[in-house]
């Protein structure tokens, strides 16, 4: 089994209704969400949105590489939603079985904490830019969301 398939059959389907908590400010994210059908709005604590995400979008990738102690940001869903999720335990037992593919993640996560300034990417242009990346056969990591530039370039690898 590959790594591509071992991830997409650990993937959970979930659901959430209109105005829903999807990442709280007391207990700390423990998975990536993928948005199949839906909108997500991530927020401040104080409750002012900082993002608007839809289908093809995804979230709190950052935890499964890392611990949080706190959520970076808040995530509510502004319509019913079926979204996708990857626990950091299920994503971390898929390491065990893919050493290479752990450190190719810690790089990206490295190199994404060092930037400055980055912007979300739909995962369709994450997929996009990860099969130009296999055509040219060299490492490429987007300047827009290092981590899912590379997660995707590692599954499609």
């Amino acid at each position: 089994v590959g790594l591509s398939k071992k991830i997409m059959t650990s993937l959970e389907q979930v659901f959430f209704g209109a105005q829903c908590m999807v990442i709280n400010k007391h207990v700390p994210s423990n998975g990536m969400y993928f948005i199949k059908k839906g909108l997500v709005h991530l927020m401040k604590e104080d409750g002012n949105v900082i993002r608007k995400l839809d289908a093809n979008d995804s979230f709190a990738e950052g935890c499964l590489v890392e611990y949080w102690e706190k959520n970076p940001f808040l995530a509510q869903t502004a319509s019913e939603c079926e979204l996708w999720t990857l626990k950091r335990s299920v994503f971390q037992q898929i390491l065990v079985e893919f050493p290479r593919s752990r450190t190719l993640l810690k790089q990206i996560n490295t190199k994404q904490n060092d930037e400055q300034y980055r912007r979300r990417a739909s995962v369709h242009d994450a997929l996009k830019a990860a099969e130009r990346a296999k055509r040219n056969a060299t490492r490429y990591i987007h300047p827009h969301s290092l981590f899912i530039q590379g997660w995707f370039g590692v599954i499609l690898g």
